[in-house]
């Protein structure tokens, strides 16, 4: 673990080295969620790479957020988090996750919080404080946006995850994908990572962030801004799509720019 992605990561978000074990994991986690999902320095790397495959490292996520505002998708951000937090003595484990698109095409993390306590963390998903997996039935969580259920089916490894909507004709629980809560080794990781290359997403914008309690969701031309208590969307004009973008997940405009013209 390279002690350079610490250090700049502690400089950048003012973190004392001298917090106790559980206000350092909540410190370093809360930090950790003002890096935003964002697909368009996949795309840029993809393309300047001549369609082929190349990663963000840990550290490109890091300074490239630092620099552009810039964070990366689920794998990236589930790399740096891994590494930053094997950096300061926790026991992380990568899993993979499937959603409707396809098999293990997202992932997460499970950190021992305690001895033997595992919990589930998802930088992806905005799951940024650690959850305990239900061993049996359904748990609900609330995060600042929403309400989530992860559901174990039976007695195998898989748990689902639902978000849980409400409105004046009650409340709707919507799949969103299912956990396999055993470890992968690194090789299993990164080939999931290679595969993501090829998904339909690389195809258009995709950003997500949590600011002071709503969750902005933008995707191709739209954006989202959900609360627990209400959600809208609207189409943004081409014209005022990097502006808003912008202006909302906090990204530099000129990184927008350059994404939209790889996808053209």
């Amino acid at each position: 673990m390279p002690c350079s992605l610490v250090s700049l990561f502690f400089d950048r978000f003012a973190i004392p080295s001298d917090l106790s074990r559980e206000a350092l994991l909540t410190r370093v986690l809360a930090s950790f969620a003002s890096i935003p999902y964002e697909n368009l320095s996949k795309i840029i790397d993809f393309a300047e790479a001549g369609r082929s495959i190349r990663k963000q490292s840990p550290e490109a996520v890091l300074k490239g957020f630092i620099a552009s505002g810039t964070g990366g998708t689920c794998f990236p951000l589930t790399e740096t988090l891994i590494q930053l937090l094997q950096g300061i003595g926790f026991n992380v484990v990568p899993i993979l996750a499937d959603r409707r698109y396809g098999a293990d095409s997202h992932c997460a993390l499970l950190c021992e919080v305690l001895p033997s306590s595992w919990h589930l963390v998802d930088p992806g998903y905005l799951l940024t404080s650690p959850v305990a997996l239900p061993a049996i039935g359904s748990a609900v969580y609330t995060l600042p946006f929403t309400h989530i259920e992860l559901r174990r089916l039976g007695e195998s490894d898989h748990v689902e995850l639902h978000t849980i909507t409400s409105s004046p004709e009650g409340s709707r629980s919507t799949y969103r994908l299912t956990y396999k809560t055993t470890p992968v080794d690194n090789h299993t990781f990164h080939s999931a990572w290679d595969r993501s290359f090829d998904w339909e997403m690389m195809r258009y914008p995709v950003l997500s962030r949590v600011v002071g309690g709503t969750h902005i969701y933008v995707q191709k031309n739209s954006i989202l801004l959900r609360t627990t208590e209400s959600q809208t969307r609207r189409i943004v004009a081409e014209d005022d799509f990097i502006r808003e973008v912008s202006s909302s997940i906090l990204v530099n405009e000129e990184i927008i720019k350059k994404a939209l013209e790889c996808l053209r």
